[in-house]
């Protein structure tokens, strides 16, 4: 009997098909295997952990809006509130949602206009190319352009630190033109954001707020209340300094709009977002992102690469035909 239990426990430990099926995660850049080219097709997505990134907008099937250079559509999203407003709920017990529930406004992000960029080359502007090429991986974007000749190339990514970056590069040297304005949707109604340049710092910081239109509650009436980014500061900043060719107006509902230029050539230049409640994390994030650039977009590979391998199932099966679906 005892001679019978040896046998099939080590028939059971030479089987090839077990070692297989239990084998370690793959060390694939599995990120590689999953890009795609999505021009025209559907907008981009990234991910960190409390920041999201769309680039472009497609609503459904339909094209509404490319994709361009810098960073269009960066996000915060740590679910304070589930739409656009901060507005209390009026529904008496269970049924009563607290603060930031919202039955519109879910997707604000497709109205933001943080860093729109155009290219200058002599004395024309191209405003907003559209990306001749766009591949989507887990891990990053990357964006190509063809502008009179120019070659021009983006990797945009989340940071660790939940930072948003785009490191672009530009075959001959031209000057990068990038606009945008403070938190303000269609919901909005008011607006009472303030923004300053730091100097030392070459960063812009925008405190955000102002008043939105909410539904917190199914059945109940439109109200107005805080936006969902009320007192949250965002920093934007450049591994170049912009501050000869910065520009700041305020629009007519108060929100803050700004411009500014940099060069861009070979050797590229990286531009970035941030946003916290703290001015001074959000100031850190922006500034770490730029000065680490290489190493965090390295490490943001490192991780989606991990997750992919050790959490998601599909791609440690025993058959790789399961693993390509």
């Amino acid at each position: 009997m005892m001679e019978r239990f040896l046998i099939c426990l080590l028939l059971f430990w030479l089987n090839p098909s077990r070692s297989t099926a239990n084998s370690g995660p793959q060390t694939d850049d599995l990120c590689k295997r999953l890009e795609q080219s999505i021009q025209g097709k559907k907008h981009g997505f990234l991910a960190g952990n409390l920041a999201y990134y769309v680039g472009g907008f497609h609503a459904s099937w339909k094209p509404i809006e490319d994709e361009t250079l810098g960073l269009t559509h960066p996000f915060y999203h740590d679910l304070r509130s589930r739409g656009v407003g901060m507005v209390e709920s009026q529904i008496d017990g269970t049924e009563h949602t607290g603060v930031g529930n919202d039955y519109r406004g879910w997707e604000f992000y497709k109205d933001t206009r943080v860093l729109y960029g155009s290219v200058r080359i002599g004395d024309k502007v191209h405003k907003h190319p559209v990306p001749t090429k766009m591949i989507w991986r887990p891990d990053k974007m990357v964006c190509e352009y063809q502008i009179e000749g120019v070659k021009i190339r983006e990797e945009k990514f989340i940071g660790t630190n939940d930072a948003a970056a785009s490191i672009i590069t530009s075959s001959e040297p031209v000057i990068l033109q990038f606009t945008g304005h403070s938190f303000y949707v269609r919901h909005s109604v008011s607006s009472s954001a303030k923004i300053k340049y730091n100097t030392d710092r070459n960063v812009l910081l925008i405190k955000e707020g102002g008043t939105v239109t909410s539904k917190p509650d199914p059945d109940g009436p439109d109200r107005v209340g805080p936006c969902v980014y009320q007192g949250m500061t965002t920093a934007l900043s450049s591994s170049r300094d912009f501050s000869k060719t910065l520009a700041l107006s305020t629009g007519a509902k108060g929100e803050k709009k700004y411009f500014f230029e940099i060069p861009c050539d070979h050797n590229g230049v990286t531009v970035s977002w941030a946003m916290h409640d703290n001015e001074n994390t959000a100031l850190k994030g922006a500034q770490d992102i730029i000065n680490k650039n290489s190493q965090m977009l390295l490490d943001k590979t490192i991780e989606m690469n991990q997750l992919l391998s050790e959490q998601i199932p599909q791609f440690r099966c025993s058959d790789p035909k399961f693993e390509d679906i």
